[in-house]
C-alpha cells in the first residue's frame, strides 16, 4: 500500500522529509503519531506509516479521521498514575494490549509508547507490534512443554503401579482359591478383579499417549483426557 510523500528535491529540507518518510514506512513495525490532550489521554490519529494500514485494513485517511482510542482500549491504562510517571520520565512503556481490525478480528499487539512534539501538538509515538503469529508459536511451545510433562509423568506412574499391581492381582488368585465355599468372599474377590482389570486398562492406555488432549477439571483447572490422549 503507498501513501502520498514529499516530493524529492535538491533542497536540504526536503531531502531531509524524504529521508523521514523513507525510515517512517521502512520499519517493519506500525508506527501510530497520536496527539496527546491535556486530559492525559490519547487523542486524534495524527500520522501513520503503510504497516498500520496493512494491519488493521484502513486506508491512511480512514485511519487519521478517527481517535487512537477506536482502534485500542487504552484509556484505563492510561488513567494510572505509573503510566503517567513513566510517560513523563521520558522513558517507553511496553505494554501489551488488544487491537482491532476493519473486519472486527481483535489480535494482541506489543505496544510501545513515547512522548514527542510533532505537528505542532503535544504528541505520543505508538509503535505497534502485532503478536498473533507469536502468540500461536508460543501456545504450540507450550502445549509441546505440558505434553512431554504428561508423557513424563504417566510413564512413572506406570512404573510405580505395575509392581503393586502385579502383587495385588497375585493375593486375589490365592483368595479366590480358598474362599470357594463362601459365596460373599467369592464376590468380594470378584469385585476386586474387576478392578484390577480397570487399573491394568489405565496403566496401558498411560503407557500409549501420543499426543495431549485436556478437559475441563474443578476450579476452572484442565486435566488430561486419558481416553483421547492415548487414541
Amino acid at each position: 500500500m503507498n501513501s502520498s510523500g514529499p516530493i524529492c528535491g535538491n533542497g536540504g529540507k526536503q531531502l531531509d522529509a524524504c529521508l523521514y518518510w523513507y525510515l517512517f514506512n521502512s520499519i517493519s513495525d506500525g508506527i501510530f503519531v497520536v496527539e496527546w490532550t491535556p486530559d492525559n489521554l490519547p487523542g486524534q490519529v495524527l500520522e501513520v506509516n503503510d504497516v498500520v494500514c496493512t494491519m488493521l485494513g484502513y486506508t491512511k485517511d480512514e485511519i487519521i479521521s478517527r481517535q487512537y482510542t477506536d482502534y485500542c482500549p487504552i484509556k484505563d491504562v492510561c488513567s494510572k498514575p505509573s503510566f503517567l510517571r513513566t510517560l513523563d520520565s521520558g522513558k517507553e512503556i511496553d505494554i501489551e494490549l488488544p487491537m482491532k481490525r476493519k473486519n472486527g478480528e481483535s489480535f494482541i499487539a506489543e505496544i510501545g509508547i513515547n512522548r514527542m512534539y510533532a505537528h505542532g501538538n503535544n504528541s505520543v509515538v505508538a509503535v505497534i507490534r502485532d503478536l498473533t503469529r507469536r502468540k500461536a508459536e508460543e501456545e504450540i511451545r507450550l502445549k509441546h512443554e505440558r505434553f512431554m510433562g504428561a508423557l513424563a509423568t504417566a510413564g512413572a506412574a506406570c512404573h510405580e503401579l505395575n509392581q503393586p499391581l502385579q502383587a495385588i492381582s497375585g493375593y486375589v488368585d490365592m483368595m479366590d482359591r480358598v474362599s470357594n465355599d463362601n459365596k460373599t468372599s467369592a464376590k468380594w474377590v470378584e469385585q476386586i478383579q474387576k478392578q484390577i482389570v480397570r487399573m491394568t486398562d489405565i496403566t496401558k492406555k498411560l503407557n500409549s499417549i501420543t499426543h495431549l488432549e485436556e478437559q475441563s477439571y474443578v476450579n476452572g483447572r484442565t486435566i488430561m483426557n486419558l481416553e483421547r490422549s492415548a487414541s
